[in-house]
């Protein structure tokens, strides 16, 4: 139906679902957090972005897992979140990495598939558009090793986790690929986070259809850093000690030191080059499907020298962290003693260099 606003005809607005589904290390914490900032401007453009996380902790880079965690992991949920949804002319938007994961395996079912199409439906929505990021696939391996370590669950070395169904991402991206094509209802957008990396408000807001204006920046724009390889090595090691350290060192030099950039990774060209000719068909799949400009490419990492470099304030944190964790909490004074220690240490070491 039309309705009629200060004389004027106005079309029925489409209510379209937006899906940004990842997938892991291509920048999807720094968009989240962009929509959280600007919640406010997108609503104003009939998207509606529903979130709890607040502005405060968006603007300063915390990592969020999204706003769409648990709504598809099954059909009931769907039907419960949109009914649950009080602004009901605009279009949604969710983002989450989680979608990447358990959106293929409502549509894969012919029975599921049609459910969902009919709840969304009956939601008033007709469309669905689902935007993926990927990203080259050597890259990609480097960066979800470096935050398998940085969470204390990583423990192997680069080479190992190289055989992983984690590294090995083209085949998922491939599987995500062919699930959603069968479906007319789904408008599937492929970029590749190595390609426009700087770019990425310029993509998202083409994709939603909205002006790059409306986008709020947050003030840590470096959200979710990866380690370097002399931080990875340490934490390695201390994953693999038996010992148990409460709270995440990884995290806190990515979150107190966001603009360190990664570097100085140990990986053979050889195990690069075996690596990407294990995966040429899934990659040559993707590739084929984006086209030429946000097609994977080859390109390899220059093995860095196995020595490593910490500048004066990750030494301090990396220091910190173990008084506090590695010597039990009754031992306050040897805390303080080796504190001092530590800190003279690298006080005479830095200074030294001047």
């Amino acid at each position: 139906m039309s309705a009629k606003r200060e004389g004027q005809l106005v079309q029925p607005r489409t209510k379209r679902l937006f899906l940004h589904v990842g997938h892991g290390k291509t920048g999807t914490s720094f968009l989240q957090n962009v929509l959280v900032l600007s919640q406010d401007n997108l609503l104003e453009d009939h998207i509606l972005y529903p979130t709890d996380v607040s502005r405060e902790s968006a603007n300063f880079g915390e990592v969020t897992s999204g706003n769409a965690r648990h709504i598809f992991e099954s059909l009931s949920s769907v039907d419960e979140f949109l009914s649950s949804i009080e602004e009901r002319e605009s279009s949604i938007l969710l983002s989450s990495e989680f979608l990447f994961l358990h959106f293929p395996d409502i549509l894969k079912e012919e029975g599921s598939a049609r459910e969902l199409f009919s709840t969304l439906r009956r939601h008033g929505f007709e469309q669905i558009d689902v935007l993926l990021f990927i990203r080259d696939p050597i890259s990609f391996a480097v960066s979800a090793w470096l935050q398998l370590i940085k969470s204390n669950r990583g423990q192997l070395d680069l080479s190992d986790f190289l055989s992983t169904t984690t590294a090995r991402y083209p085949s998922r991206v491939r599987r995500f690929i062919e699930i959603c094509i069968n479906h007319d209802l789904v408008s599937l957008t492929i970029l590749n986070y190595s390609r426009i990396k700087e770019n990425q408000i310029s993509a998202l807001s083409s994709w939603l259809g909205v002006n790059e204006s409306r986008f709020v920046i947050p003030s840590n724009v470096k959200v979710n850093r990866s380690l370097t390889g002399g931080e990875a090595c340490i934490i390695k090691l201390l994953n693999s000690s038996g010992a148990h350290f409460d709270g995440h060192v990884g995290k806190e030099l990515a979150s107190l030191l966001p603009n360190v950039p990664s570097s100085g990774v140990t990986f053979p060209l050889e195990l690069q080059i075996d690596f990407l000719h294990s995966m040429r068909q899934d990659i040559d799949f993707v590739s084929n499907f984006t086209g030429i400009e946000h097609a994977y490419r080859d390109d390899l990492i220059e093995d860095a020298m196995d020595v490593y470099c910490f500048s004066k304030e990750q030494l301090e944190i990396i220091s910190e962290y173990l008084i506090n964790h590695a010597i039990p909490g009754s031992h306050f004074q040897q805390k303080t003693t080796i504190r001092h220690k530590l800190k003279s240490i690298i006080s005479k070491r830095f200074s030294s260099k001047k």
